[in-house]
């Protein structure tokens, strides 16, 4: 009996439990202990698994019936940071099909196998991925601690340990440089790869670093040398097409995401880019099929987003089909009940298709729940929808007042009166959201900008725009107050202001930013502990990829030193 493979932690997902328990059987009769293998049959529980236990080995068949399939776990599972570089990931199919294998290829399993397979073949495949995965369990244990310094330290030490076989650990390294946006660093090493050997993946990052740098003529460069070195990378074709979208060629990058499409056409986010790219181009009839398909893909997908159903009924609204947009939209609300930002978007997207049927009341009906759905959120409204909505209601307020002016006779003048009530109830919502989104964002300067505009349109009086000033000004003082009592060596009482304003305005950078530097700063008095790290860590989530500035860069620099120091 083999032993390689009997220390190993090993999960089965497969729907037919006679597959299971072969499974089972072939990697007992290897030396794998039973208590050893943990066995589901969807990808939900699978899913629920690997959050709760680190497993070695993940064993996944592709197709598994109804709900997540075994693409999608793989996706979602390394979206969740939840399957470490050090986990085996080898998917089994019965299927053949090509469209079916470049779905699983481009999301690079460590291996995968077509049933069926002997015993022989599994244990062979095993023993090699573990030969070649081992020592990264530090690495991962390094990106639990959020410490990327740590998790690329250790890469370094198993690179030069191993100059036989540096280039995976090579892609892992530069991976984690060119997704805390150490791009030159990253690049060096896919320069450095590409002078040994023509590695398609070396060649994708470049064009990845070059787009995000901005350089899309050179990115388009790259991803074209990866296609001609394999038609088949559809990863490269989406890269190009943003890159060639970026640069106003947008009829090009829809031939290019078609070409993907037809490829490989059970990737989600592919599906939405070219939805997307279409209907910019004015092509409503395949932005509409995308977003179909779309949709689909989505129904049981952690990627799945609002904007794939509002976008949908948006190109259906285009095509005069307002009807099957409120279908569209009426699915949405179920699969979205309880977000508070997609059930407003849905609502302003019912009271517009209404708006294009000429039904006036059920307009006013889907604006007034648009309203209902902001006021009873129970989180944060996104400052885009929520600018969205009072702009939709200002502009019913304005309506409503125009008509209120040509009113003549009594049941004209009656109905008057009701429609001033429902005005200022419209103004009163207009300020509520207008202070809230002033407070998340008192120092974005395009965000002011178009409250100014609102206030104006809204007709806001002057005791009521002083209101808001106070509200703006309320922000920059307990901001100001937090970073005098830091800069005065006060920090636990900035601390006590700036994480309680971050706790209340989470959409609010500066804010969060600004207690995460003083949180910081007390574990450089105190040191490190549980709670601090957790505070930290909590503001510094917040703080969105694009606002991601030098400061920030080195507030998680200091943090990832002090969680590396926690066991």
């Amino acid at each position: 009996m083999d032993q390689i493979l009997s220390p190993y932690h090993y999960l089965i997902v497969d729907d037919f439990g006679n597959y299971r328990t072969s499974l089972m059987t072939m990697l007992t009769e290897a030396g794998v202990p039973p208590r050893r293998i943990d066995a589901v049959g969807s990808g939900e529980a699978a899913l629920s698994l690997l959050e709760k236990n680190r497993y070695d080995v993940v064993l996944c068949d592709f197709n598994l019936g109804e709900g997540k399939d075994g693409q999608q776990i793989l996706e979602e599972s390394r979206a969740l940071g939840i399957l470490g570089y050090s986990t085996i990931f080898i998917m089994i199919t019965a299927e053949t099909a090509r469209t079916m294998v470049l779905s699983v290829v481009e999301n690079r399993p460590d291996d995968y196998l077509t049933k069926p397979f002997s015993r022989s073949v599994l244990s062979g495949r095993v023993k090699r991925l573990i030969a070649e995965k081992e020592g990264l369990e530090k690495v991962d244990q390094a990106l639990e601690k959020k410490s990327h310094k740590l998790a690329i330290h250790q890469l370094e030490q198993m690179i030069e340990s191993r100059p036989d076989h540096p280039l995976e650990l090579m892609r892992i390294k530069a991976e984690i440089l060119e997704k805390t946006r150490h791009y030159n660093q990253a690049m060096a090493i896919y320069q450095e790869v590409l002078q040994q050997r023509p590695l398609l993946w070396a060649q994708l990052g470049q064009g990845r670093i070059l787009f995000d740098q901005q350089k899309y003529a050179e990115a388009v460069t790259c991803f074209e040398q990866v296609l001609e070195e394999n038609d088949a990378h559809n990863v490269a074709r989406d890269w190009m097409a943003k890159a060639l979208m970026a640069m106003g060629d947008g009829e090009q990058a829809q031939q290019i995401l078609e070409d993907a499409v037809n490829q490989s056409p059970r990737v989600l986010r592919r599906q939405k880019l070219l939805a997307t790219v279409a209907e910019s181009n004015g092509d409503m009839e395949t932005a509409q099929q995308a977003y179909e398909r779309t949709v689909r893909l989505g129904e049981h997908s952690l990627f799945r987003d609002i904007s794939d159903f509002t976008g949908l009924s948006n190109v259906m609204m285009e095509q005069k089909s307002s009807q099957k947009a409120l279908k569209v939209l009426r699915q949405a609300k179920k699969s979205f009940a309880g977000d508070s930002s997609a059930m407003v978007e849905t609502a302003l997207q019912e009271n517009l298709a209404h708006t294009k049927l000429g039904r006036p009341m059920e307009a006013e009906k889907a604006l007034q729940q648009a309203g209902g759905y902001f006021q009873n959120r129970n989180g944060v409204v996104d400052t885009e929808t929520a600018l969205k909505l009072a702009n939709r209601v200002s502009e019913a307020n304005q309506q409503q007042a125009a008509a209120g002016a040509n009113a003549t006779g009594l049941s004209a003048k009656l109905n008057a009166t009701a429609g001033q009530k429902k005005q200022d109830e419209n103004k009163d919502l207009v300020k509520q959201i207008l202070s809230e989104v002033t407070q998340h964002n008192h120092d974005n300067e395009q965000v002011q900008q178009q409250i100014d505009t609102l206030v104006n349109e809204t007709g806001l009086d002057e005791g009521e725009r002083q209101l808001l000033d106070m509200v703006r000004q309320e922000v920059i003082n307990l901001n100001n107050q937090g970073v005098s009592f830091y800069r005065e060596g006060k920090i636990a009482e900035a601390v006590e202001i700036l994480y309680q304003a971050a706790e209340r305005l989470q959409g609010n950078r500066v804010i969060n930013l600004n207690a995460a530097q003083a949180i910081i700063g007390l574990m450089v008095q105190r040191g490190p502990d549980e709670v601090l790290i957790a505070q930290a860590d909590a503001c510094l989530s917040r703080i969105p990829f694009e606002a991601q500035n030098e400061k920030y860069e080195k507030l998680h620099d200091l943090f990832e030193q002090f969680a590396s120091r926690l066991d």
